[in-house]
């Protein structure tokens, strides 16, 4: 499905709504509605950056891996790390809000919202490719060496920080405990390492 909204194209392709629909199906704990939530926070985060700073994107697409923002321009100057850090940082401040909502009131579900909204603000500072944090890395590096050298160097890290995941999936089965989330993370940071564009 296309359509444009405030000159801005939107794409939400077929795999997107399947995979949506396939884990409401199977999802019985509601995780997932809070982790989807968490998600639409933080590109919400994105999107009024680049709105105070004019510079909305030319494209969304809501893909099966997540929601790819297209920028109208390739370079922000200063303003990429604001940008970058805007999602990350709101998830943060919606954890830290219903961590001080749970406190307040003691309600079990904002305390699960809470824990998805912190990881996933975490998790997109690490520099890896696809993440904010490696758009950060990318911007810090390219201010001392080679684009090329700062793309090679973001990949390395990339590869390593999924080695990390893996291991950590590793030994924590072996502990007795299976966590999907960690392969799932070890993997989507490899995905990306090997077949998202540089930008």
């Amino acid at each position: 499905m296309r359509f444009n909204l405030f000159g801005i194209k939107i794409y939400v392709s077929f795999p997107f709504c399947l995979v949506i629909c396939l884990v409401l199906l199977i999802d019985k704990t509601g995780l997932f509605l809070k982790a989807f939530a968490a998600a639409l926070i933080h590109e919400a985060g994105h999107l009024f950056c680049l709105f105070v700073y004019d510079t909305l994107p030319s494209s969304i697409r809501f893909v099966p891996c997540g929601i790819e923002i297209t920028r109208r321009k390739s370079d922000y100057g200063g303003n990429i790390f604001l940008i970058s850090l805007s999602g990350p940082m709101l998830n943060i401040a919606v954890a830290l809000t219903s961590f001080m909502n749970y406190y307040l009131y003691k309600r079990e579900g904002v305390l699960y919202f809470a824990g998805v909204n912190l990881a996933l603000g975490l998790f997109n500072l690490l520099p890896a490719r696809g993440l904010d944090g490696g758009t950060i890395l990318v911007g810090l590096l390219y201010k001392k060496f080679s684009y090329n050298l700062s793309e090679r160097i973001l990949t390395y890290m990339s590869f390593f920080i999924s080695l990390l995941f893996l291991s950590g999936a590793i030994y924590v089965y072996l502990s007795g405990v299976k966590n999907l989330s960690l392969i799932f993370a070890a993997f989507y940071i490899m995905f990306c390492a090997l077949f998202m564009k540089k930008e």
